[in-house]
């Protein structure tokens, strides 16, 4: 039986159809799907087809994967691989994958936990969403504006990703409140579940007494979960900052830099995204000042790309440049989200 469905596959995978998608993906019930292959993160398959939009299935139910496409497939233990899939030359439950003609690599499906996409397109390497949102209280006669987006790129074993927001606050008969950020970071795959990353940001924060706030810096980070429906991340680093308080003030500093992100997936209908990160900057070089953020955002699906976002920030400062500058910022914020 096993034999049979093997060569049924095989057959049906060299079939290339004009214009149309030729992956093949066999399922536990026996089902075989014409489609295209997304990506596998955190346990779920993406899976496109032209009759049933793109389909979630869990990396467990599959038996079997056929791609010619190019794609980074991560093992349990940090390891990276690149080439096509062709599990058809080894029976089911094992994909070989192919990085030349003559040089390929099986692997255990049950230890793979990652496969991405390698597109030779440059815009078809882009991924991520943007948000959008506004809300008006009568009663106070706060008027409120917000944006953000996120915008990420994948090469071989490198990511980029841009992050950018944008909250502005009008309230009767006081200046408006503003807070601003954006960020560009790089980061590079190791063995091992381990990376390097780079990254520079740019903010301002109003009520915290802050006109700009630039930094720069660099660490080491480490993925401590990686399974089914979730993902977490720790990285530890140092960064160099420039600040401008509100009141011309300026200082330059030295900070160590501890962060935690954390991801919780549910890829069925409706689809939610949770995703939580903190951040704890202590200062090398000003006594008794630490700086300390803590961002949220949940997404659920509304109907196909569109989300309801809610998110939520707390930014803390022991001592803000703008001595007189309250520590403490939070919100939360209300939009609509769209996946690119």
């Amino acid at each position: 039986m096993r034999s049979g469905l093997a060569i049924l596959f095989l057959i049906c995978g060299t079939f290339n159809l004009f214009g149309q998608k030729t992956d093949k993906l066999l399922i536990r019930n026996g089902d075989l799907i014409t489609g295209e292959v997304k990506e596998m993160n955190l346990g779920i398959l993406q899976y496109k087809t032209d009759d049933m939009s793109t389909l979630s299935v869990k990396w467990e139910a599959v038996r079997l994967v056929y791609s010619r496409n190019y794609f980074e497939v991560e093992k349990i233990d940090g390891a990276l691989y690149f080439g096509s899939l062709d599990t058809t030359a080894v029976g089911l439950d094992t994909i070989r994958l192919r990085i030349t003609d003559s040089v390929y690599v099986d692997l255990a499906m049950r230890e793979i936990t990652r496969i991405n996409r390698i597109r030779k397109n440059f815009w078809e390497r882009l991924d991520g969403y943007l948000d959008f949102g506004g809300s008006y209280t009568k009663a106070g006669n706060v008027l409120q504006f917000n944006f953000a987006t996120d915008i990420r790129y994948r090469s071989d074993m490198n990511f980029y990703r841009f992050q950018g927001s944008t909250i502005q606050t009008f309230r009767e008969n006081e200046e408006a409140a503003v807070k601003q950020d954006a960020t560009f970071s790089y980061d590079h795959s190791l063995k091992n579940n381990w990376g390097i990353t780079a990254f520079t940001t740019a903010e301002t924060n109003s009520e915290q007494g802050l006109d700009l706030r630039l930094l720069i810096g660099s660490g080491g980070l480490k993925d401590f979960v990686n399974r089914y429906g979730e993902k977490g991340s720790a990285t530890l680093g140092m960064l160099v900052t420039q600040e401008y308080g509100l009141d011309q003030s300026r200082l330059t500093s030295l900070e160590a830099y501890i962060g935690v992100d954390y991801k919780k997936y549910r890829y069925y209908s409706p689809k939610v995204d949770l995703s939580l990160a903190t951040r704890l900057y202590p200062s090398l070089t000003e006594k008794n000042r630490y700086r300390a953020t803590f961002d949220g955002n949940l997404r659920i699906e509304l109907f196909r790309d569109f989300y309801l976002n809610l998110s939520g920030y707390i930014r803390y400062d022991t001592r803000p440049v703008d001595s007189n500058a309250a520590k403490d910022d939070w919100g939360t914020v209300l939009g609509i989200s769209y996946e690119l």
